[in-house]
This record gives C-alpha cells, structure tokens and sequence, in this order.
C-alpha cells in the first residue's frame, strides 16, 4: 500500500482539524468563523443546529433530555452545533450569517422565536419549515418537555413525530 492510496476516515480528519473542514480540496475555517457570529458547543460534523434559551447552564434535566434527544436521532454531541441564546449579545446574532458559514442542513428552535434569530419569516410550533437549503423546526422550550404532565407527555410525542421525519428515523 503505498503512500498516495493511504485514506484517512472523516472523523479522524475532523479530529486532527477541529478549526478547518476541507471538503473536495477547498478549505473552509467552518468553527472558528461562526464562534465569532456566536459561540456554540460541539463541533457541527452533520451541519445541525440546536438553538436554546436557557439562562446560565443547562439544568441537568435539560442536558439529559438533549443527550436522549441526540441518541433518538443517532447523533453525537459533536455532529451538532447547540447554541444557548439565553444570554447572548441579540445585535450579533442573524441566522443568515450563521447559515451562511456553517451551512446548516437542519435547524431546531428550542423556545426560541424566527424574529430573535432575524428570520424574515414564521415558524408555527412543530411544522417543519424550509428555507432556502435548510429545514427548520420551531418547538418548545427544553423546560416544558422536562416534566411527566399530561401535557409534557402531548408535546415530547409531537416532538418525536417531527424528529421523525426531520431525520428520516
């Protein structure tokens, strides 16, 4: 096996090049240009977005039902960017920048309004919406899905049937 048919897996290279994506030889700084327009965790392997509103940390119910969340889809915490809007600096946040350099594929509104994140449109609660090269799904916030109400229960289930197709499960 010689040197030029050696192949490196992609989640090894996004392993050793977490600041750079190189795709089909054109470089894109993907993580580092977006921390600028807002900061995020995980690292956007699948181009997803989960937007949130929680002030502070997450609680531990929230991350927890995040994790089962992610693990529904058959995602990692790295495949998505999670962004917590609660605190952040509204006259730097513009979801086209934000789709313009990390080139969401799939967006999901936790309790988050179109108008915060500047949309030039609406999103009715758990329709799922497209925009240009991007689905978006608006839905409550991580806290009303925490509790085992009646209620809470009704909405996890409408949570679960859009997941389902948003993600073709």
């Amino acid at each position: 096996m010689g040197f030029q048919s050696f192949q490196l897996s992609p989640k090894l290279v996004a392993e050793l090049y977490p600041k750079q994506l190189v795709l089909n030889g054109e470089t894109e700084p993907m993580v580092a240009a977006a921390q600028e327009a807002a900061p995020f965790e995980g690292r956007n392997l699948k181009r997803i977005a989960f937007l949130v509103r929680t002030p502070g940390k997450p609680a531990a119910a929230e991350t927890d039902l995040l994790q089962k969340l992610l693990a529904a889809c058959h995602l990692q915490t790295n495949d998505i960017a999670l962004f917590n809007l609660a605190e952040s600096d509204d006259s730097r946040l513009d979801m086209n920048v934000l789709l313009e350099k990390l080139k969401f594929k799939k967006v999901i509104l936790f309790g988050v309004e179109p108008d915060f994140i500047r949309l030039p449109f609406s999103i009715p609660l758990y329709t799922l919406q497209r925009y240009n090269t991007s689905e978006f799904l608006r839905v409550d916030a991580l806290t009303e899905f925490i509790s085992e109400s009646t209620e809470s229960k009704q909405l996890k289930k409408r949570l679960w049937a859009n997941l389902k197709e948003m993600f073709a499960l």
